[in-house]
């Protein structure tokens, strides 16, 4: 095996076991007498009789090129590793839709990811799950920060580009001044096209912050860009507690009415009871009266009658005396 051939030998086996390597550290692989490209074209030939390529992507974050390892062959990836269980596929998969559409585009919360093993088909703990993520991270997939914010690499990103643009392409935009794909990147509000950070800096370096589709200006500050998405999110979230708050004052006031009226009928039922109550009452005194009467003139017959006996008896004395 000559020099050159050793050279790319090496250089592949290297790229294996990284994964990537910086576009700057390339040239201590290159001899002094070849190209880079001619480099990297017959290198990317010996890796494609195995499913694999080198190809160049971008930072996102720092704006690095970077030449990675990718899997060639269809529908595989991470998948058809022997080294991953199908739990820790699942949670890959939970990683990267976290990152794509989760509320901080193109960053994926570690706490939210731990959470989703809850809902996984294939059970997986968190204390599993956090390894699994240091085992990602470990491989190059994935770049985990102090403040727990996982993203994607550029070797992520481009072994699993046609899966977004598949899956997730509702989310996914192609970035409008490289043409390559836009995980973890800024929008402009007034036309909606998509670019990486580090290309709209160097864009902007001529143009003073316009958007390089409508040129209107833009804020290039991603804080900005973040708070103005979560403050939509917050007015989103706060009309919809409104809603609820008013929603809840219309039932009280519902059922407020609702009492309101059962107490109404509840005082006309008693108003008729005692109506009735006292129209019984007059009644009965009516009839007593009545009685008290009637009794009244049985009294007085019956004293018309002892007086009429004494009379009686004189006439018949007074006959008989006659006789």
């Amino acid at each position: 095996m000559d020099s050159l051939n050793k050279k790319r030998h090496f250089f592949s086996r290297f790229l294996l076991f990284q994964g990537s390597v910086l576009e700057s550290e390339l040239q201590r692989f290159v001899p002094p007498n070849v190209s880079a490209d001619d480099f990297l074209e017959e290198t990317r030939k010996k890796l494609k009789l195995v499913g694999l390529d080198c190809i160049k992507r971008l930072c996102e974050d720092t704006g690095c090129l970077h030449y990675v390892l990718v899997n060639t062959s269809s529908g595989k990836h991470l998948k058809s590793n022997s080294l991953y269980s199908a739990a820790e596929y699942e949670l890959f998969k939970n990683i990267l839709t976290e990152i794509v559409t989760g509320e901080n585009t193109g960053v994926a919360s570690s706490i939210k990811v731990l959470n989703s093993t809850s809902s996984m088909i294939k059970k997986m703990n968190k204390a599993d799950a956090d390894k699994a993520i240091l085992k990602f991270v470990s491989d190059g997939w994935i770049a985990k920060n102090s403040k727990g914010e996982i993203t994607l690499t550029p070797r992520g990103v481009g072994e699993f580009k046609s899966v977004l643009e598949s899956q997730l392409k509702e989310y996914i935009a192609d970035c409008h001044l490289c043409k390559d794909i836009v995980v973890k990147g800024g929008l402009c509000n007034s036309c909606g096209v998509k670019f990486h950070w580090p290309c709209f800096q160097k864009f902007s370096r001529n143009d003073a912050h316009n958007c390089p589709s409508c040129r209107l200006g833009i804020d290039s500050s991603r804080d900005s860009q973040n708070s103005s998405v979560k403050h939509l999110k917050s007015n989103a979230s706060q009309n919809t507690q409104e809603s609820h708050k008013n929603a809840s004052q219309i039932s009280f006031l519902s059922q407020s009415n609702h009492e309101s009226s059962e107490n109404d009928s509840q005082i006309s039922n008693v108003s008729r009871s005692r109506h009735i109550s006292r129209s019984n009452v007059s009644h009965n005194s009516s009839a007593s009266k009545s009685q008290q009467e009637s009794r009244k003139n049985v009294s007085q017959v019956s004293s018309l009658n002892q007086k009429k006996t004494p009379r009686k008896r004189i006439q018949e004395v007074e006959s008989d005396s006659s006789d």
